[in-house]
């Protein structure tokens, strides 16, 4: 049951997300937020207590309804964690709430040409890390593991009360591959996007009264144990440091 009196975190269900391994809900735990998973379809609004709600990887596409329930969460101050991934469909709901939030998703996934920036192969991102407070106690000192990510594009940076911070982020050179169905060729071909590209980026949109937050990160693999164990913990860090700056504590991982 949840307590009354500490932030209260939601995770999403009903659209084949991911779910949290032990390992990441100790860590909230041990930061004294509370969470638990609901399905949108149940409710008629987000929970009105919800100090952050997380989409974590959805292999479906939301529904309209329920990405109508999310759009009115941020209209009215909300903030939410939105980790998208490849799934090979379209996702008109999920792109309506990034468009939202002045966001897309480039077709395809992240081919990293410089090898300063990926793990054995160029799909196995290595992004670069920006001092922010999403990357406390990870920048300078840890990689983040971000296997098959796509490219977070913005669609105007100086948009009129809009902010963008981007704390991961591709080489110049890497490029996003439409077709993948040899992912063993990584030559460029016509038709693929250029980046550079976000893989973590924090939109903050002005409103009447308050603001709505968003940040999205581009690979549904990233808070995975497997990913996780590959950079010794720094994405469960970097995890923590987003909920716990979403719901107004500061947060204590070490």
């Amino acid at each position: 049951m949840l307590s009354d009196d500490l932030p209260k975190v939601y995770l999403t269900e009903g659209h084949g997300e991911y779910s949290l391994s032990s390992s990441f809900t100790d860590a909230l735990t041990k930061e004294n937020v509370e969470y638990e998973t609901i399905n949108l379809m149940d409710y008629d609004t987000v929970p009105e207590d919800t100090a952050c709600l997380i989409i974590n990887g959805p292999q479906s596409d939301l529904s309209a309804d329920d990405a109508d329930k999310v759009t009115s969460y941020l209209e009215s101050g909300g903030k939410v964690i939105l980790i998208t991934g490849y799934t090979g469909s379209e996702m008109p709901n999920r792109d309506a709430l990034l468009k939202y939030m002045g966001m897309s998703i480039a077709d395809g996934l992240v081919v990293e040409q410089d090898q300063n920036y990926y793990y054995r192969s160029p799909y196995y991102l290595l992004p670069d890390v920006s001092a922010d407070t999403y990357t406390s106690g990870i920048y300078g000192n840890y990689y983040i593991f971000a296997p098959y990510s796509q490219g977070i594009l913005i669609a105007d940076e100086e948009a009129e009360g809009m902010t963008y911070t981007t704390f991961l982020s591709t080489s110049e050179s890497a490029y996003s591959k439409v077709d993948i169905t040899n992912m063993e060729n990584f030559e460029k071909s016509e038709g693929d996007i250029d980046g550079p590209f976000g893989v973590g980026v924090e939109a903050v949109k002005a409103l009447e009264e308050g603001e709505a937050t968003m940040v999205v990160y581009s690979c549904d693999q990233l808070f995975t144990d497997d990913a996780n164990v590959m950079v010794s913990g720094a994405n469960q860090m970097m995890f923590v440091n987003t909920v716990g700056g979403f719901v107004e504590h500061e947060v204590s991982v070490s």
